[in-house]
């Protein structure tokens, strides 16, 4: 009976050591998702190249070489 409380117990253990890193790795990959949607957002409101080339043609002049 000794050895069958023990591996009940045992088991429960694990199995509670299961749940418990699959709702880590739940939390992980959620806040993973969060950040890659605000990324994709930032991204998304940075302003495209100009469209004509004679807007900035001209500002950036290297005048050491």
């Amino acid at each position: 009976m000794e050895i069958s409380a023990k591996s009940s117990s045992d088991m429960s253990q694990l199995q509670f050591q299961a749940e418990l890193s699959t709702r880590v790795t739940r939390k992980a990959l959620d806040t993973l998702e969060v950040q890659g949607e605000q990324l994709v957002q930032m991204l998304e409101s940075v302003p495209g190249p100009s469209s004509s080339p004679t807007k900035t043609a001209g500002l950036n002049i290297d005048t050491r070489a």
